[in-house]
């Protein structure tokens, strides 16, 4: 593993950036991104994605990986939980 910059999250969160060689494959086309994400049943509002569990933000095409298969791997995002008292 490289690790190619570090800093702190919007959170305040010490991180670090590393390369990963696990996936290999091409950055995925906002189309496609969009089409996966919507799949699995995701939603989007004001450029966050959503479901009844899960709250996604910092979620872009830039931040996942599509391999020959045509899986796609978000390789970079912020994932919460949604509060029991929000559904």
């Amino acid at each position: 593993m490289n690790i190619v910059s570090f800093g702190r999250s919007r959170f305040g969160l010490f991180e670090i950036v590393a390369e990963q060689n696990f996936i290999t494959g091409s950055f995925a086309t906002v189309e496609q991104f969009e089409m996966k994400l919507q799949q699995i049943g995701l939603t989007k509002s004001n450029g966050d994605w959503s479901d009844s569990l899960f709250f996604v933000s910092d979620i872009k095409p830039k931040n996942a990986i599509i391999d020959s298969d045509g899986n796609v791997f978000v390789i970079d995002c912020y994932l919460e939980f949604v509060e029991k008292d929000n559904l």
